[in-house]
């Protein structure tokens, strides 16, 4: 039981803005909202370029960069998961802003991106689609053979087979939502 000099610490909401939500012309209104130069480098359409520096300018969007040891965390989930074939640096950037900023908020990250949802939603961090249903469920992605079958580590640098020389593809491997 907290005494009467004991101050409770309530997190408050942060919305980090992937740039499907961007696009999607998602911005709180209650909340802070953040993203990545990352993200904003991505940003190309006229529109969406004009919404956001009026955000920036107005103090209703923020940029920020993740910690390291934020990045090396989603790194590694990303490696298991098998993520890291279809994520980009841009992505992991900003599922690291959200860890980030879980030592003082509660972060919701805005992104219609399945891959990056299937990695928060194994770091059970919230997000939400813009223009998107989300996923249904977790996946785990592999690198394959399309001729043999044979299966590879996701850090395997070679396209083709060591075996038989077909290329390789990535293969969905269904999981469960938590």
């Amino acid at each position: 039981m907290l005494n009467n000099t004991e101050k409770v610490s309530v997190k408050r909401k942060i919305y980090v803005l992937d740039t499907s939500g961007i696009i999607g012309r998602f911005l709180s209104q209650k909340s802070p909202n953040i993203t990545t130069n990352g993200v904003m480098k991505e940003v190309k359409d006229f529109e969406s370029r004009i919404f956001t520096e009026n955000a920036l300018k107005n103090g209703d969007l923020e940029v920020c960069e993740p910690n390291e040891g934020a990045l090396s965390n989603v790194q590694e989930v990303m490696e298991t998961s098998g993520d890291v074939l279809r994520l980009s640096k841009v992505d992991l950037e900003l599922v690291a802003l959200a860890v980030t900023l879980q030592e003082s908020y509660l972060p919701m990250v805005i992104t219609d991106d399945y891959s990056m949802q299937n990695v928060l939603e194994i770091m059970k961090i919230p997000y939400r689609s813009v223009l998107t249903k989300g996923i249904e469920e977790i996946y785990r992605w592999v690198l394959i053979c399309r001729g043999c079958k044979k299966i590879y580590p996701n850090d395997y640098k070679d396209p083709d087979c060591e075996i038989c020389g077909s290329k390789l593809g990535k293969k969905r491997i269904k999981g469960h939502k938590n």
